[in-house]
């Protein structure tokens, strides 16, 4: 008889107590307060390299937002979702979705609106990302199938209009 087991706490998530981890966030942390938002970005840098903390992640992401570091920001929510998954850090999965496509990175923004579906199948404002990420793949036919749902949703949305628009452009040019 063969026994396994696995540890209960992975090894990363001991790092928590790292001085060097607890100094680099208190400083973070003061330094924000204090409205020296650069630096303090600098200093959670360094405390998250040293110990993935999920408030300190959570931070970066909004300050990389408010100076519209977009670039920092997905990294960072990478690293979140890849440390700190599940539903109570599903709109990061959606942010992730439209920062890929603000990249162009389009495959990876229909990557992340169908997990954030599967989360919130209803959110029309996801579905019409997702619809237009596929638009931008030239996947139409997926394209058109999403845009009817949210369609079916909320038929005011402002958004719906361009994207249908942009949808029957793309579907014309390519027939």
């Amino acid at each position: 008889i063969i026994k396994i087991t696995y540890a209960n706490t992975p090894e990363w998530k001991c790092l928590i107590n790292d001085k060097e981890f607890i100094n680099a966030k208190a400083k973070a942390d003061e330094l924000l307060l204090n409205g020296k938002n650069l630096d303090a970005i600098k200093k959670y840098e360094k405390a998250v390299t040293l110990y993935p903390d999920e408030e300190s992640l959570k931070t970066l992401i909004k300050e990389y937002n408010n100076i519209k570091d977009y670039e920092n920001e997905l990294a960072c929510i990478n690293k979140l979702l890849w440390y700190h998954p599940g539903k109570r850090n599903a709109l990061f999965v959606y942010r992730a979705s439209i920062l890929n496509k603000k990249q162009h990175n389009y495959l990876k923004a229909v990557y992340f609106g169908e997990d954030f579906r599967n989360y919130f199948s209803e959110n029309v404002n996801n579905l019409i990302t997702l619809s237009d990420s596929y638009r931008l793949i030239k996947d139409y036919s997926k394209a058109e199938e999403i845009l009817l749902i949210a369609e079916g949703l909320d038929k005011d949305n402002s958004y719906l209009p361009k994207v249908r628009k942009l949808l029957e452009k793309e579907i014309t040019k390519n027939v």
